[in-house]
């Protein structure tokens, strides 16, 4: 419930209740512990808390997500309406209770925010070297001319992003094509494979056939390398044996011829000298 003029009445629901506030230092987050970063905090907390009062300060959250360092402000008033704790609400008021026009009604209320923002400036800022505005700022549009200026903003986007997506599909498409081709090709080379296996088996075959011809062969060679020295050892043995029979001819012709030579010596001596030195000639004979 409010009050109001006329008594009290249930509050509507779409009264603000809350306050949101942004405090922004000009530096990263990585150089949050130099000394100008910290006393910039306690000040910022110290002069929203003298501004709207301990009672309304709902929270004060430090946010390192951005380029700078910012802070986020949340002020309430217990569940009422908080444009009674905003300076250019208040200025807004006073000049419809005036019945100023509607641009001086604007501008109190534009007024008052500046120079809500000059002391913020003044009494915290100043005196850390940092600058009331900006050396580049931004334009300041009417509301049409933002709306105009979002609208090419999306329609930019939206180009970029139908750029994207034709880029993509064609990349699609040359994937497909690639993949088929990369099937084909897998396809291809199974046949080859199978292929190869069967030359591999086809020749394992031969070379299993060959080694037992091979075998069969050296058995065969070895059989008549064995005869052929059975054969050779037989020869041998022969030609010692008539090597051997052959010695004993020629002692027994010896002893033989030894033995008649001398009998036919004590013989012919014996009757005729010439006819027994004839004989002797014909014995010596080879």
């Amino acid at each position: 419930m409010v009050d109001t003029s006329r008594g009290k009445r249930r509050q509507r629901s779409d009264t603000l209740i809350l306050i949101g506030l942004v405090a922004s230092f000009p530096l990263p987050p990585s150089e949050r512990e130099r000394d100008e970063v910290q006393v910039w905090i306690k000040r910022t907390i110290a002069w929203l808390l003298q501004k709207f009062g301990k009672d309304h300060v709902m929270s004060i959250l430090e946010h390192v997500d951005e380029n700078n360092i910012h802070l986020h402000v949340y002020v309430h008033n217990n569940g009422h309406s908080v444009k009674p704790l905003m300076v250019g609400h208040r200025e807004r008021l006073s000049a419809i209770d005036a019945d100023l026009p509607a641009a001086e009604v604007r501008a109190a209320y534009r007024d008052a925010m500046i120079r809500f923002q000059d002391e913020y400036f003044s009494d915290v800022c100043e005196s850390l070297g940092l600058a009331r505005k900006s050396p580049a700022p931004r334009p300041r549009l009417s509301r049409t001319a933002y709306i105009a200026q979002q609208r090419q903003e999306l329609e930019r986007r939206e180009q970029k992003v139908s750029e994207h997506e034709r880029a993509l599909n064609s990349k699609a498409e040359k994937l497909n094509k690639l993949e088929v081709e990369l099937n084909g090709f897998a396809a291809h080379l199974r046949r080859l494979e199978a292929k190869l296996l069967s030359a591999v088996q086809a020749l394992a075959a031969k070379r299993d056939t060959l080694a037992a011809s091979w075998k069969r062969l050296r058995a065969k060679v070895r059989a008549a390398a064995d005869t052929a020295l059975g054969k050779e050892r037989n020869r041998a043995a022969c030609e010692d044996e008539l090597a051997t029979k052959q010695a004993e001819s020629e002692l027994l012709w010896t002893d033989f011829r030894s033995k008649l030579t001398a009998r036919l010596d004590e013989t012919i001596d014996a009757q005729k000298p010439d006819v027994g030195e004839n004989a002797r000639r014909f014995m010596n004979r080879p």
